[in-house]
């Protein structure tokens, strides 16, 4: 829809102006809006992890992809919910 392409193509225009945490978590979300976009949207989100270990939203939205996949990775996402939930 349109507003999510308006939202992906901010997303990426922050990105490559300042790679944060929160214009990763934001692409990912968009990405998980999107049935096909499911791997793009993990990679953004542990992409979110990496810049700031320390995010309980970041590993929340691994954990919840990892759990959408179309094989699902359990126990990856298990490990992200404790990590979450370490904070």
């Amino acid at each position: 829809d349109e507003a999510a392409a308006a939202g992906l193509e901010e997303s990426e225009i922050a990105i490559k102006l300042k790679s944060s945490k929160l214009s990763y978590l934001v692409r990912g979300q968009i990405y998980a809006g999107d049935g096909l976009a499911k791997e793009k949207a993990l990679s953004d989100f542990k992409k979110a992890v990496e810049l700031d270990p320390n995010s309980v939203v970041a590993y929340l939205n691994c954990a919840r992809a990892c759990f959408e996949m179309p094989a699902p990775n359990n126990s990856t996402a298990k490990l992200n919910q404790e990590r979450a939930l370490a904070y």
